[in-house]
């Protein structure tokens, strides 16, 4: 198979099923480690090349032009943060978003980091401007 065909079977099946529900995930830097290094021994086994080769990823990433996950991790979220600041009050998924417990401390035990911390870092001043605004009480 010629590499564009490669490239449309991986973005037509891999990258989506790599990426499934992305936009809940909270990622830590662990997972998105996990995540590149499967990225990595997918652009090596289209190629067929081994890892002891020793051919550096960046040569391996120049002949493959496939997708960063991160990348399209990152803009799925995105899409879903347009999609939740433009939603109604009534609708579930922006209710879930923007509950808090009654309590501001989370239990011993609990995930550091939260769907919507990592939301912050992709949506940046966006949503803050949206949270502010919704507390001030201004449209």
């Amino acid at each position: 198979m010629s590499m564009s065909a490669k490239r449309k079977v991986y973005n037509a099946c891999i990258l989506p099923c790599l990426t499934y529900a992305c936009q809940t995930w909270a990622l830590t830097e662990q997972q998105q480690i996990k995540i590149n290094i499967c990225q990595n021994r997918i652009e090596r086994s289209v190629l067929g090349v081994k890892k002891r080769d020793k051919i550096q990823l960046e040569r391996i990433n120049k002949k493959t032009k496939f997708r960063k996950v991160q990348t399209m991790c990152r803009t799925l979220k995105w899409q879903w943060t347009g999609h939740i600041l433009r939603e109604r009050k009534e609708k579930w998924t922006k209710l879930i978003t923007e509950w808090y417990p009654r309590e501001s401390n989370r239990s011993k035990g609990r995930q550091t980091k939260r769907w919507e911390d990592d939301l912050k870092n992709v949506a940046g001043s966006l949503w803050l401007r949206k949270q502010n605004r919704e507390t001030n009480g201004k449209p």
